[in-house]
């Protein structure tokens, strides 16, 4: 079940610097941005992302990303990007077979820009499902696993 926690304003979202809202998705917390569609997820749903189709995730992350686009509007897009939580540069981490674009801390978690979330958990399900994967998949694969790990 997934449900509302908190609107906290306690972080701000990365790319539009509005508050965040803290969201329940399964075992897992995320925070999300109503504003952008964009959300951060710790570094133990980021390890489930990558092992598994984690539907609660999904769930949130769609419902989050309605009507939003991937990138968000000139004169609010921010390019360098911090950690939500400790303010850290998040690193970002090209990923050809989702064709998305992640930023990690490696501290704290991943934020995922609107409805990349649920592209990159249809990737690593198809990645684990046998069907091909490029070179540069596979070695980001294991880099976000490292960092994740």
């Amino acid at each position: 079940m997934t449900y509302r926690t908190a609107a906290t304003g306690q972080y701000s979202c990365p790319r539009c610097l509005r508050p965040l809202n803290t969201y329940q998705a399964g075992a897992f917390e995320v925070d999300a941005c109503l504003s952008c569609g964009g959300l951060f997820i710790d570094n133990a749903a980021s390890r489930e992302l990558v092992r598994a189709f984690d539907r609660d995730l999904i769930r949130v992350a769609t419902t989050i990303g309605i009507g939003k686009g991937e990138t968000v509007g000139p004169g609010v897009y921010q390019k360098d990007l911090a950690c939500p939580r400790c303010g850290s540069p998040l690193s970002p981490v090209n990923l050809p077979s989702a064709s998305a674009e992640v930023d990690i801390c490696a501290e704290h978690g991943t934020w995922f820009d609107a409805n990349e979330l649920p592209k990159v958990a249809r990737a690593y399900r198809r990645n684990r499902e046998g069907a091909p994967a490029d070179m540069a998949a596979e070695e980001i694969a294991k880099l976000l696993e490292h960092r994740w790990g």
